[in-house]
This record gives C-alpha cells, sequence and structure tokens, in this order.
C-alpha cells in the first residue's frame, strides 16, 4: 500500500460503511484516489474530508421558511 492511502476494505472497516460504498464515491470523483489494477487506493485527506463533511442518511427535512 501507498503512504498515504487506504483501500477501501480498510476505510470500510475504520469509518463502517461498505467498500462498494467507498468504490462508488471513486468511480463519481467524490473521493480522490488511483486505481492500481482492480483495487482503489483513497488519498487519505481526500477520505477524511469527505467523511467530515458526508451528506447525513435519511430524508431531507422539509424547509418551512417564508410559509404561513
Amino acid at each position: 500500500m501507498l503512504e498515504g492511502h487506504f483501500t477501501t476494505i480498510q476505510a470500510s472497516e475504520k469509518y463502517g460503511l461498505t467498500d462498494s460504498h467507498f468504490r462508488r464515491l471513486l468511480e463519481h470523483g467524490t473521493i480522490q484516489g488511483i486505481k492500481v489494477g482492480r483495487d482503489w487506493l483513497m488519498d487519505k485527506e481526500s477520505l477524511a474530508h469527505y467523511m467530515a463533511n458526508r451528506p447525513k442518511p435519511g430524508r431531507k427535512p422539509k424547509d418551512t421558511k417564508g410559509k404561513s
């Protein structure tokens, strides 16, 4: 493994999300990383930024501003 990177399995074990979730994030460019063969290596800083700012699961709250 390259220094400063996590595999999807390592990230899955650390953060409690599935490795397929991390692969999707990488494929969509949400997290920076490199593909080595069939495996992904995620940049630790990019992953930490995503985890600190990731969308919360569940329904979005209703916008009640401006309604009487």
